[in-house]
């Protein structure tokens, strides 16, 4: 077996490899607006096999910030293919399909707070409520939900709710303030779960929005409700 620092610069390898394919394959613009084509570097493979090897036999408390970082990185990169984290099945608990324990994703999570980069901060957010540790789950997406991004704040909402977050309806009030429309449809949806009362009231508010999708979604709901 490789020591941890052996495979730390195996997947620090891994970053650079990508990089250097992103900026012969996109365009400046691509790289500065994160459009980069992720999906299409052709060396995820041994990616993932570098990071089913860290997460079958690193303990996570002894990686440096680095190395977390370029895992939250490469996270980032795979956010509409689902191996590492298995954030977009409602229907399982499995937390990835590399191994990765809920003592790794707690801490890739624990650091992650600190990242910018939205597309591995939301999917870090939708899957926080598998930790074994409910309330530093519920203490860590508090965190993430002060995220200045929606999305983020969206798939913090529907993990603190799976976890049965006893202030959620203050935090969905002050999403519904925000005025975001797919954040507004989040808080409906979580109402018609645990509010009737708000969910009535806020439901007629959206049901006259001039936003299309969060109009069609009120009328929809409030159907399934009925």
């Amino acid at each position: 077996m490789e020591n941890r620092k052996q495979i730390e610069n195996k997947i620090q390898k891994n970053v650079e490899e990508f990089w250097k394919w992103a900026f012969k394959s996109s365009s400046k613009e691509e790289i500065l607006n994160g459009e980069i084509d992720s999906p299409s570097f052709p060396n995820w493979q041994k990616i993932e096999n570098n990071l089913e090897e860290a997460f079958r036999n690193l303990n996570f408390d002894e990686l440096g910030n680095k190395t977390l970082d370029n895992i939250i990185f490469i996270i980032a990169q795979q956010w509409d293919i689902g191996i590492i984290l298995n954030w977009f099945n409602k229907g399982g608990e499995e937390i990835g399909q590399l191994g990765m324990t809920e003592l790794q994703l707690q801490r890739i999570c624990e650091r992650g707070v600190t990242t910018n980069l939205i597309d591995a901060k939301s999917q870090l957010a939708a899957s926080l409520y598998k930790i074994e540790n409910k309330e530093k789950a519920k203490e860590l997406l508090l965190s993430y939900y002060k995220d200045e991004d929606e999305y983020i704040r969206r798939m913090s909402l529907n993990s603190l709710h799976k976890l049965g977050y006893q202030n959620i309806n203050d935090l969905l009030l002050n999403s519904w303030d925000k005025n975001e429309e797919y954040e507004r449809m989040i808080c409906l949806q979580i109402w018609s779960e645990i509010n009737e009362k708000e969910f009535i009231k806020y439901c007629e508010i959206a049901e006259k929005d001039e936003r299309k999708y969060l109009r069609e979604f009120a009328i929809k709901i409030k159907k399934e409700q009925e």
